[in-house]
């Protein structure tokens, strides 16, 4: 029995004592945090292969979407990106600004706590968007269907804003 005590003890000893240095190097950095989050991988349609050395890879092809020179394939990047283009200074043509061009982006990281220019304030046509889409109501309208297959069931649900 104390020989179990003194096993423990040591046990919980090392882990404690080794525990602040194993976190330290195995902590990651909030921006990576931030990268591999849910929210920035459905932003920028990021999955991961099949394969396992080829990593992740955006759904989209056209390259002018990404910032980053390698974003389609680095999460991480495009973030730095995104960050270092969204706090640049606006100018007269806001439209052109990241903050117009990303309005998601920004506001996703606004949430994150940064400090970000806010859509809203500096972007005409991300204020246009919002007003229009304004709704008070949802409907889904079944407009027909095949039974026998029911792709077809889902291929003709329609959604009115009201």
């Amino acid at each position: 029995m104390p020989l179990r005590f003194i096993a423990a003890a040591l046990v919980l000893w090392l882990s404690a004592i080794c525990s602040p240095l194993s976190a330290a190097a195995e902590a990651p950095e909030p921006l990576s945090a931030i990268a591999t989050s849910e929210s920035w991988q459905l932003l920028g349609r990021w999955k991961n292969s099949m394969w396992p050395r080829k990593g992740q890879r955006s759904d989209i092809i056209t390259e002018a979407f990404f910032l980053a020179e390698n974003g389609r394939n680095d999460p991480l990047a495009e973030l730095q990106a995104t960050l270092q283009a969204l706090n640049e200074p606006i100018g007269t043509d806001t439209e052109d600004h990241a903050v117009c061009r990303y309005p998601g982006r920004a506001i996703f990281l606004r949430q994150q706590g940064f400090a970000i220019p806010d859509p809203a304030l500096y972007c005409p046509d991300f204020l246009e968007f919002t007003d229009n889409v304004a709704t008070d109501s949802v409907s889904a309208l079944f407009i027909s269907g095949y039974l026998s297959n029911p792709g077809s069931a889902f291929g003709h649900i329609l959604l009115r804003l009201h």
